[in-house]
């Protein structure tokens, strides 16, 4: 099965002025444009999830995760932890249940592939923007 996700290797100038920045400018800078970049992504997967209890919807997040050894940072869409309820007289997290739910409904990757091409644009916009913000400051 094929992978939904993106990877960038983006602008060849953008990526050198990254470079030259200092390690913990250019994480900053990276994982608040891929957190910043998500929110189209959550909303659509937010409008996406069918609803039974409302807490699947609720639940529905960003995270930005990276990896020290390789550089690497992830943004993550999908149900938080710590949205559990009782409901029926049974303790449900949707953090639990919304893999199968996303397995059976697909919403999740609907609402990626509906938002892929805006998440990238905010990305490298908000990429060249902090960069640009960060060479005025002389950094």
């Amino acid at each position: 099965m094929a992978k939904d996700g993106l990877f960038i290797q983006g602008d060849k100038a953008l990526i050198r002025k990254l470079e030259r920045l200092k390690g913990a400018v250019r994480r900053r800078i990276v994982i608040g444009a891929v957190s910043k970049a998500l929110t189209p992504a959550v909303k659509a997967a937010r409008r996406a999830a069918p609803v039974k209890t409302g807490l699947l919807k609720a639940s529905i997040g960003k995270k930005t995760k990276r990896y020290r050894r390789s550089g690497t940072v992830v943004g993550l869409v999908g149900a938080r932890i710590g949205f559990d309820e009782v409901v029926d007289g049974k303790k449900v997290d949707p953090a639990n249940y919304g893999k199968v739910v996303e397995f059976h409904t697909r919403f999740l990757r609907t609402a990626w592939r509906a938002q892929r091409n805006r998440v990238l644009s905010i990305l490298s916009r908000d990429i060249a923007r902090r960069v640009n913000a960060v060479a005025r400051r002389g950094r």
